[in-house]
Parts: C-alpha cells; sequence; structure tokens
C-alpha cells in the first residue's frame, strides 16, 4: 500500500488502521508513504516501488495468484526508522513493520520513505 502524506482525498488514518490489523493477523503486506506529496502525485520512485512489490509477488505464467513466499521469511523494515532486518533478527514493531520478500526491494522502500 503507497500513501500520499499530504492526501486530502484518501483516508489515510484509516488505511493505516486496516494495514496494521491486517499486519497483526499476519498479512505479508508493505505500507509505504511517500513525503510531501498530494493525493495523485504518482512519483516516479512510486511506480517503480510499486511495479517492483509486484513483480516480486506476482508469478509470471501459471504458478497461482501469488508466488508462495511465506511471510515468516524475508525482511521487514522499520517504518519510524526506516531500518531493515532479515524477519528472523527484526526487533522492531510486528504489527507496524512492513514485509518485503527480498533485500532489494526493503531497500528500495527504505530509500522511498526517505529514511
Amino acid at each position: 500500500m503507497v500513501l500520499a502524506e499530504l492526501d486530502v482525498v484518501v483516508n489515510n488514518a484509516m488505511r493505516r488502521a486496516s494495514f496494521a490489523a491486517l499486519r497483526s493477523a499476519g498479512a505479508p503486506w508493505a505500507l509505504a508513504v511517500e513525503p510531501g506529496v498530494p493525493h495523485f502525485s504518482l512519483s516516479v520512485a512510486q511506480r517503480d516501488l510499486t511495479i517492483d512489490w509486484m513483480r516480486a509477488i506476482v508469478p509470471r505464467g501459471n504458478a497461482g495468484p501469488f508466488r508462495e513466499t511465506s511471510p515468516q521469511v524475508g525482511f521487514l523494515g522499520d517504518p519510524a526508522s526506516g531500518l531493515i532486518a532479515p524477519r528472523h533478527t527484526f526487533t522492531g514493531n510486528l504489527i507496524a513493520s512492513s514485509w518485503f520478500p527480498k533485500r532489494p526491494l526493503a531497500t528500495q522502500w527504505s530509500a522511498f520513505i526517505g529514511m
């Protein structure tokens, strides 16, 4: 989920609450808030992050709707600090964390959120 920090069209607080509820249930989701932009900004960085996320989780061909990647592996990102770590060594808030199947995507997310 990618949000624009200065959005007045979308209820960012509601989206964040939905994200937290689903992450606490173990959903392999990531949340990025692009700093300093309004609704419909769609920066190159936002587009690239979204496309790279989709490429990481949606398989090509007939392998099913999503790649079979367990949320118990991969990397987690701390939205408060921008720090990323392998899932098994992450010490931040698991509910607030964003999940990534691979390190390059986690690194891209950290740079995107401006940390």
